[in-house]
Parts: C-alpha cells; sequence; structure tokens
C-alpha cells in the first residue's frame, strides 16, 4: 500500500519505507569562471520532437534510443547530449608584446544513440515556414555590385598594407579534445499527404532534390549510420582549422557508410536491417545465459529463456519485416502506374497507419482487396466522366486511359495490400521496438490563425477530429466536442455533427452517424443528461448507402452524457454553432439573390472589362464580345 500524501511504503507486515521521488531534469547547465579558468558542464538527458501535422507518415521525427537491458542493468541510462569543457587562459610572450592564448585542457561531447524519421509532408511544411518573403529579398545584382566593388578596393590595397594575420583567427592549444562516435537511425518516405496547393514551388523543388539523390520514389526505413570519433590531443590550431578538420573526418565517415543506405532501402526488403537484427538476437541467444549462470541456476534458466525469445523475436521480425518493406514498395509502384494523384494520396493515408493485431491486418487486407476490385472496375466508366467535366475533350481521352490502366493495376494493388496488411499484423507481434509515447496532442490553432496558450481540450478534440476525417472526405473546421465514453465522443465543426466511436478491430475512430446544420430542423431539447435532435434529411451522405438505408426511418438522435453540467455545456456550445451556421446560410441565400439580379442586367461589355481587369490586377485574358450583353453570358464565355 502506498500512502501518497506521506510518501511512504507500507508492507503487508506492517514496516514501511520512505518514498523519494527522484528524477532528471530535461536541461542541466553548471558554469564556473575566474580570471584565468573557465568551467562550463551541460546535459540534455532526454529530447523528442514530434510530427504536428494531422496528415503524416513518421508521428515522431526525433527521439533517443533506449539502451539494451543489459547495458541499463550495468549502469544507469547517459544522457542524449553531455558537453564538457575546462578552458584556460594562459600568457604567451611574443617578438613584441605579451599575448593570451586559449588553452583547452579538457573539451568532450557525447551523444547517444538516436532516431531521425522523416517524410516529404514535414520537410515541404518547414520549407514553407521558412519561406522569405519576396518583397525582403535583396536584389542580387545589387548585391554583386558591392561585391565587385570591394574586390576592386582590394585590388588597388598594397601587399604591403594588407593584414597578413591568419583569416581562421588566434590559434588554441588543444590539450584533451575529443568527440563521441555517433550512431544514427535513419528512416525517410517520399510520400506527401499534406495539401500543398498553396506551396507548389517549393514542392518541386523538393522533388527535384529528391530526385537528384535517387529517393524519388524508393523509402528508407531504420538505416543505421555509425560514425567514428574524433580525437585531437597536444594540436595548437585556429578554430577555422579544426572547424575544417572535423566536417572533413564525419563526410569522410558519411561515405563510407553508404552501404548502410543502400541497402537499408524498402525496395529491397532492407537486408542491412535484417543481418543486424540477426546478429542482435544471435547475440542475445549465448549473452543472456552467460549473464544468468554468473549469478546462478535460476537466473541461468532465466537467461535462456530471455535469449531464446530474443532470438526467435529478431529473426522471425526481421524476415517478417523485410517482407512487408519490399511488399509496400511493390504497392506504392502499382500506385504509381495509376496515374491518380488523389488515389496516391488516399492509398498513403491509409498505408501509413498499421494494424495492430493479426486480426486487424486480415480485416483491413480484405477490405482494401474489395476497395481495389471495385474502383478498377467501376474507373472505365468514372474516370473518363470526371475528366470531361474537369478538362472537357482532352480530359476524357484522359480519363478513359487512366480508367484502362486502373482496371488492371488498382485490383492487382488491391491484393498487395492485402499481402501487406497481414504480414504487418504477424510483423506487430513481433516487433521489439521501443514504444514511444506521444506526451500531447498536437496545439490546435483557430481558424483566426492567433497563437493561444495550449488547451489540452480543444488539441485532443482537433485530434480526434482529423481521425474521423481521415476516412471522410470532409474539410471541417473543429469547433467543440464531448466524450461519450472512453470509446465514443460527439464532435461539434463548422457544419455537421458527429458521433464517433472507436473500432477496436480496425484501431480507429469510425463515423457512427453525421448530420449537417442544413438537415436539422430546429435547435436540440435537453432532458437531463441526454440531448434530442431532430433532423429532416436522412443521412449525410459522406458516411454511406449501408448507413443510408439502417437509418432512413429515424427523425431523433438521442446523444447521452455522463454529467448534467456537460449536457449543459453541449447544448450551449451547439446553440452557438447552430445559429452561427444558418445566419451565415441566411446572409449567403441574401448576397446569391443580388448577386442573380446583377448577372441578369444588361451593362456595356467596356464596363465589365474594366471591373474583371481591377478585380484580376490587369488580367491577360480579354473578351471579344461587342456591343452590351448579359454578365452571365460574359462569365459563361470567359470560362
Amino acid at each position: 500500500m502506498t500512502n501518497r500524501e506521506a510518501m511512504t511504503l507500507t508492507y503487508p507486515e506492517g514496516s514501511f519505507v520512505v518514498v523519494r521521488r527522484t528524477y532528471l531534469p530535461a536541461l542541466w547547465l553548471q558554469y564556473t569562471s575566474s580570471p584565468s579558468q573557465t568551467n562550463v558542464h551541460f546535459k540534455v538527458n532526454r529530447i523528442q520532437i514530434d510530427n504536428q501535422l494531422t496528415e503524416h507518415t513518421f508521428r515522431h521525427v526525433f527521439y533517443p534510443i533506449k539502451p539494451p537491458s543489459h547495458a541499463i542493468a550495468q549502469q544507469p541510462p547517459k544522457p542524449l547530449i553531455e558537453f564538457a569543457m575546462i578552458k584556460q587562459s594562459t600568457s604567451v610572450d611574443g617578438e613584441h608584446e605579451q599575448s593570451v592564448l586559449d588553452h583547452y585542457k579538457y573539451v568532450k561531447a557525447l551523444v547517444q544513440e538516436f532516431h531521425i524519421k522523416l517524410d516529404a509532408g514535414f520537410l515541404l511544411s518547414v520549407m514553407n515556414f521558412l519561406k522569405v518573403d519576396e518583397d525582403n529579398i535583396v536584389d542580387l545584382e545589387k548585391q554583386e555590385l558591392e561585391w565587385l566593388q570591394e574586390d576592386l578596393k582590394l585590388s588597388r590595397t598594397a601587399l604591403d598594407d594588407r593584414d597578413g594575420g591568419d583569416e581562421g583567427g588566434p590559434p588554441v592549444f588543444l590539450d584533451e579534445f575529443h568527440l563521441s562516435p555517433l550512431k544514427i537511425h535513419m528512416s525517410f518516405s517520399p510520400d506527401n499527404n499534406t495539401d500543398t496547393t498553396q506551396v507548389q514551388v517549393q514542392e518541386d523543388t523538393l522533388a527535384l532534390y529528391l530526385k537528384s539523390f535517387g529517393l524519388g520514389l524508393v523509402a528508407i526505413n531504420d538505416s543505421v549510420l555509425k560514425l567514428a570519433y574524433y580525437d585531437a590531443t597536444g594540436q595548437l590550431v585556429t578554430q577555422a582549422q579544426l572547424q575544417d578538420r572535423v566536417i572533413k573526418h564525419y563526410i569522410h565517415e558519411t561515405l563510407t557508410q553508404l552501404y548502410a543506405v543502400v541497402f537499408g532501402l524498402d525496395i529491397l526488403g532492407n537486408p542491412y536491417g535484417l543481418a543486424q537484427n540477426i546478429k542482435e538476437g544471435t547475440k542475445d541467444l549465448f549473452y543472456e545465459p552467460y549473464q544468468g549462470i554468473v549469478q546462478g541456476p535460476r537466473e541461468f534458466a532465466e537467461g535462456v529463456v530471455i535469449g531464446m525469445n530474443s532470438f526467435l523475436r529478431h529473426s522471425v521480425g526481421g524476415i517478417v519485416g523485410a517482407a512487408s518493406k519490399i511488399s509496400r514498395s511493390l504497392g506504392k509502384g502499382l500506385a504509381k502506374l495509376t496515374f491518380d494523384e488523389e488515389y496516391q494520396k488516399q492509398r498513403a493515408r491509409r498505408m501509413a497507419q498499421k494494424p495492430a493485431h493479426i486480426g486487424e491486418g486480415l480485416v483491413r487486407g480484405g477490405k482494401s482487396f474489395l476497395m481495389g476490385l471495385y474502383h478498377g472496375v467501376t474507373g472505365v466508366v468514372v474516370k473518363p466522366v470526371e475528366g470531361a467535366a474537369q478538362e472537357g475533350v482532352e480530359g476524357f481521352f484522359k480519363g478513359v486511359g487512366k480508367g484502362l490502366v486502373g482496371a488492371v493495376t488498382r485490383p492487382l494493388g488491391g491484393i498487395n495490400d492485402m499481402i501487406t496488411y497481414t504480414i504487418d499484423g504477424i510483423h506487430h507481434h513481433t516487433q521489439i521496438d521501443e514504444k514511444i509515447m506521444v506526451l500531447r496532442h498536437p496545439r490546435y490553432i483557430q481558424p483566426d490563425k492567433i497563437i493561444r496558450p495550449y488547451n489540452t481540450n480543444q488539441s485532443e478534440g482537433k485530434y480526434l477530429l482529423g481521425e474521423v476525417m481521415r476516412h471522410n472526405q470532409w474539410s471541417d473546421t473543429y469547433y467543440h466536442h464531448s466524450l461519450l465514453t472512453t470509446k465514443s465522443t460527439f464532435i461539434l465543426t463548422d457544419q455537421r455533427c458527429v458521433l464517433s466511436e472507436y473500432d477496436d478491430v480496425m484501431n480507429q475512430w469510425k463515423v457512427e452517424w453525421s448530420h449537417v446544420y442544413q438537415d436539422i430542423d430546429k435547435l436540440p431539447t435537453v432532458m437531463e443528461n441526454e440531448i434530442s435532435i431532430e433532423f429532416s434529411a436522412c443521412m449525410d451522405p459522406n458516411v454511406g448507402i449501408s448507413k443510408f438505408f439502417k437509418n432512413r426511418r429515424k427523425k431523433t438522435r438521442l446523444v447521452t452524457l455522463p454529467t448534467s453540467e456537460e449536457t449543459q455545456l453541449l447544448y450551449r456550445e451547439f446553440r452557438k454553432r447552430y445559429s452561427h451556421y444558418h445566419q451565415g446560410a441566411k446572409l449567403g441565400r441574401t448576397r446569391d439573390a443580388k448577386a442573380h439580379t446583377l448577372l441578369n442586367t444588361f451593362i456595356p461589355v467596356q464596363a465589365y472589362r474594366e471591373i474583371r481587369t481591377d478585380a484580376r490586377h490587369n488580367s491577360s485574358k480579354v473578351l471579344t464580345c461587342r456591343g452590351h450583353t448579359r454578365l452571365s453570358q460574359l462569365v459563361s464565355l470567359e470560362r
């Protein structure tokens, strides 16, 4: 029994011990200084960077790797980053004057093993965030002219008048300088599931860089780079020379480790990772019993069980993981052959969520096969119609080509995805990777784009809506939500109200029912812990035809909440959202009526041309109509 107030742990026989909480701070810094010596000691115990985008391939961008169990048993875990330095200032007699030489008695930097996971969507978002406004860019011609003037001025200066000092700065003496070896796990995905309509230039630039490195289509999963340490003892160098030597050292080490990146490609099944898994399993098979036999017979038996379990997990998990990577790469290639970008993005979102067990893998695999077969057959008719609606005759023939190609590639892709999901379900039970927890959901930024203090409830609601929208073609904005149970939630958006439940089999949030505000007759009524919602339409058409027939006769929805306080809060928020929506709809109908009246009035063509030119900032389109006509005719002609 634990007494949290007194911080004591009481045993059944009555004895107790005082419990003391110990912790490691995230950042730790110690700094001391004197006229002759400076000491710095800095630690970063743990740092984790999560991907805040709703549509992502990797949830975590950066996190440290947990050391093996036998290493933790021997000594406590070390900080992720540790830096220590002792610097002394030593006086040196020169020919003309006395100078001060920086003497580094001790400089050491330690970086533990870590994992970096990047996808194209995350890189594109970072590029968009760091994009420099065109108005602030310095004129390149003006800058080149200034550089030329500086060079001309330098050419007219006599050699004796120039500063003959070393551009690298004053020299420093390194008594002991050591940078630890690095072990970096790298993962990369070229998939981009984000909306890039506003950042097309950055997307094209990123695609060019990826293709230049050969990463346009292939993915890298858990490739390991091992870079050797750098050491310098008893050397007199400048800071520029030291920096140049360190950079050259790590470039050389990276080039010698390129084979690990090549053999870590998913399209090859990551043979390097498979070899490493088998190596670790074989090591544990002999090392764990050896560790146990030193302590006693019981520990030896436990070591045999642990070693055998680790060997089977590493071996079987490595083989199944390699098969999964090859299957995923083939599926991605088949998706590229459909020439349908929307289908590729939907498949990437779907495949980003791996099944949590074999049952979920079988269910998802069967669904993928049926959906691939269905879309392959119907695409022969649907794609030409969509192409004709978007691009006319040219789009029609493009749609015919896409439909015929999709009739072959989509069913094949469905079969491949079925195999991939099944293998992933098996692989989940053999995984020995550390489970990385998300400390909090991404910050919710309201439509006004003002960053406010972090709100846990709003961030959770935005995350739940994102999980629901992942499987529906919605573009809603989060407004409010209420948790009904641990596996059920009611969400209010700017367009609709949604009741979502968690599906344990599919391991995802599914829509139980949803209605747009346009179909709701009146404000809901409150009955103790229940809210009754009346509607006129049968069902939100985005949910599916099965739900439509299941609920076609129902006219009332009941939402049951845990407490009456939460019921009143939900009712107030629903009333605000409902009133705001219908006021906006009424205003929109008034504007549409005025626009309809304007479109049926006669005005001179020249006046219309001036209006359109002013609105489009000197648009290059020129209308060829003459005389007087209706605005509606001009609009249709311009289109």
